[in-house]
């Protein structure tokens, strides 16, 4: 079964894989920009992070909250409206070093797995990552979207579900590591077994 690989530039500049993709940054509520192509996939670090789903259900109960719930609320409210209530929406910078090398880890991971072969991750990481003003923007008591933040669009770089960038000891519990479901892998999988079903019946 093929895969199609995505086109990655390596030259990335530290907000956005495709540039001319990206929202024009405006003064206002909270924009989310998906141009990365890979900021909805899943990936884990062993022992340190995963953000696969548990099964195929869970998948759509999240993106289904993402782009009918998430989305719709982080438009109506500012960084600074986010920000002024952290304790409740954990909306942050991340400047920690040890969070930023954890954000470079799972980027990496993301981007090896999904990447041409020939393309030179480390590169594509650090031109994402350089002078890149990184942040946590979360949805209360949910999910948490890691990025980098240029005026008010935040550019995905990946959808943090289970909380592991910064743990939480009364929410991380459960064996999350054991969780094996992509939505874009479930999409990707089911794409080229209709194309091979469809190749065979041409071919009858």
């Amino acid at each position: 079964m093929h895969k199609n690989k995505m086109k990655i530039r390596e030259s990335s500049k530290p907000n956005s894989i495709i540039e001319e993709m990206k929202p024009d940054e405006y003064k206002g509520n909270i924009v989310v920009d998906f141009s990365n192509p890979f900021s909805l996939y899943s990936c884990a670090v062993k022992g340190v992070f995963t953000n696969y789903l548990r099964s195929k259900n869970d998948i759509f109960d999240n993106y289904q909250k993402i782009f009918n719930q998430v989305l719709k609320y982080f438009s109506e409210n500012t960084f600074n409206d986010m920000r002024s209530r952290k304790k409740e929406t954990h909306t942050h910078e991340i400047k920690d070093q040890d969070k930023i090398d954890i954000v470079k880890k799972i980027l990496k991971e993301l981007i090896s797995c999904q990447a041409q072969s020939t393309i030179k991750v480390d590169t594509i990481v650090k031109n994402l990552v350089a002078d890149a003003d990184l942040w946590q923007l979360s949805y209360p008591n949910g999910m948490r979207f890691i990025g980098s933040r240029n005026g008010n669009v935040m550019t995905l770089f990946f959808v943090d579900y289970h909380h592991l960038i910064y743990p939480n000891k009364n929410y991380n519990n459960k064996d999350f590591f054991s969780y094996k479901c992509c939505l874009m892998n479930e999409l990707k999988n089911e794409l080229a077994e209709s194309e091979i079903a469809s190749d065979v019946q041409n071919n009858d």
